[in-house]
């Protein structure tokens, strides 16, 4: 079963919420990351800040996006990651290899 939602998709900006876990979530945002232009924009920024869980599985979603993003010169920024995916990147030590954005709001 999906628990997230897509609720803005731009050339540059995708804002999601609710609960992601390895399945059905990762399949959706895989889809959803490749209808993205090649080229259009060189930045592209996952909005997180409405997220409640993301798993480990979801995590090597987004290593794999930046990866292939970097291939094409573009690079994936993840805006307000939740605190346990902060935990997550900072043991796995991912933290030094995604690039992670906070608005004003939050704190870091």
């Amino acid at each position: 079963m999906v628990t997230f939602e897509i609720r803005e998709i731009t050339a540059d900006y995708l804002e999601l919420v609710g609960n992601f876990r390895h399945g059905d979530a990762n399949e959706m945002l895989d889809k959803t990351l490749k209808i993205i232009p090649l080229g259009v924009t060189p930045k592209v920024t996952l909005d997180l800040s409405g997220v409640s869980h993301c798993d480990s599985g979801t995590l090597g979603t987004f290593v794999k996006y930046h990866l292939e993003m970097l291939k094409t010169g573009r690079t994936l920024v993840l805006l307000d990651p939740p605190k346990r995916f902060q935990e997550m990147l900072a043991v796995t030590k991912l933290c030094t290899v995604l690039n992670c954005e906070y608005s004003q709001q939050r704190p870091k």
